[in-house]
């Protein structure tokens, strides 16, 4: 591993192009087997044999890629001329990793001053390749600092969009947080209404602002709900038409994770086709149920179909036991749902039925209701077991360090 520890991506990368440099068989193969990791479903990956010395020729003729990873042997005082000499022949936007043979911090702080993405010390695992390029990646085309949490229910009457909500109001509020409430469900969505506003747009309209790339329009259909909590004000779509296409409802989610550090997102009631997107794309991902045996099996289904979604990887898929106590002859004690189901609940949420009564004919949210305690514990609860946050700690500025417009594959070359 190189000398910056690798991040866990556990998301579906942009629609990106990769060419690594390297005479190393084992990076080629590592390079040969990302071809079928999820992740990098959408990723145009190649190998070509040689050096940085072969690079500079080839990007003599060949348009460089969006990423470009260079292998070599030896690096001595002569490598950053070197470098100076492809960085003439790539295209501004061209982000490179350098994987070479010795851990010297000096050496790396130079090549990151230069520009470089990261510096990487052989031997590297397949992991840490994916996990360092999916970051690159991330940096210069998606979204940084924006975390994608998505709530889906088992089955039906779980309260999935309740508790999407309520943990978004509290991850606004209670953490301090810059957050978007989103739902997917167009007309039958309730969002606005549930947070005393107004709807004032569709679907199709918000996506269309996000395909022309016309920020202004998109930001006029985000509303503010209360501080750090804004919501697209979605809801006049009607009811029996088709929502939005995958391609179209996840550029226009980029759009809004380009301001929105956190975006909760309610998958409840729209097209299969849209979930599995958002499911690949998604940081975190809460599966609501009951604590009833078919909504239970339904848990364990879903489960198993995400982590072959997403390539057997489940560590941000999450299981959350909500209405818990609503009737207490007919749930399922603790101990058996925590043998039936495939992980530990990272959350049981206790179905209170006055305070979500007295909530709806009051118009407010039961988190700024009389006796809200209990479910305001249990809601922080969740967003700590999710989110790995703790009470005490605020929102941090988010760093503008990351690929420098002034280093070396960010230069104007005049192309």
């Amino acid at each position: 591993m190189g000398l910056t520890e690798a991040n866990n991506i556990a998301t579906l990368l942009p629609t990106a192009r990769i060419e690594l440099v390297v005479h190393d068989d084992a990076l080629k193969t590592h390079a040969e087997a990302l071809k079928n990791d999820w992740r990098f479903a959408r990723v145009q990956m190649q190998a070509v044999e040689g050096n940085v010395e072969t690079a500079i020729q080839r990007y003599k003729s060949h348009k460089s890629p969006d990423l470009v990873i260079i292998e070599t042997d030896t690096i001595d005082e002569s490598f950053p001329a070197k470098l100076e000499q492809l960085a003439e022949h790539c295209d501004a936007n061209t982000a490179a990793i350098i994987i070479g043979p010795v851990n010297d911090v000096y050496l790396y702080r130079r090549l990151i001053d230069m520009g470089v993405s990261d510096y990487l010390v052989k031997p590297l695992t397949a992991e840490t390749l994916a996990e360092v390029m999916g970051r690159t990646l991330i940096q210069r085309l998606g979204t940084t600092e924006s975390t994608l949490v998505s709530f889906i229910g088992a089955k039906g009457g779980t309260g999935t969009s309740t508790l999407a909500l309520l943990a978004a109001q509290a991850n606004a509020g209670h953490f301090d947080e810059k957050t978007l409430f989103l739902d997917w469900a167009g007309g039958w969505s309730y969002a606005c209404v549930s947070l005393g506003l107004e709807s004032s747009t569709t679907l199709q309209q918000a996506a269309r602002a996000a395909v022309t790339n016309d920020p202004d329009s998109l930001k006029r259909m985000v509303l503010k709900a209360a501080d750090n909590l804004s919501v697209l004000a979605s809801g006049l779509d009607t009811l029996l038409d088709d929502s939005i296409d995958e391609e179209n409802a996840e550029l226009l989610l980029n759009r809004l994770m380009e301001n929105h550090p956190y975006v909760f997102l309610d998958l409840s009631g729209i097209a299969h086709k849209l979930q599995r997107r958002a499911l690949q794309k998604s940081g975190h991902i809460v599966i609501v149920a009951t604590p009833t045996l078919p909504s239970l099996r339904a848990a364990r289904a879903l489960y198993q179909e995400i982590s072959d979604l997403r390539g057997g990887q489940t560590e941000h898929v999450h299981i959350v036991i909500n209405k818990e106590g609503t009737s207490s002859t007919f749930d399922i004690p603790r101990k058996d749902i925590e043998a039936a189901l495939p992980q530990k609940p990272a959350a049981y949420i206790t179905n209170d039925t006055k305070l979500f009564t007295l909530s709806e004919i009051e118009g407010q949210s039961p988190l700024n209701m009389k006796g809200r305690e209990a479910l305001e514990a249990q809601i922080n609860h969740l967003l700590q077991s999710i989110l790995g946050k703790h009470p005490q700690e605020k929102k941090k500025e988010a760093s503008s360090k990351g690929f420098s417009l002034g280093g070396l594959f960010s230069k104007d070359k005049g192309r």
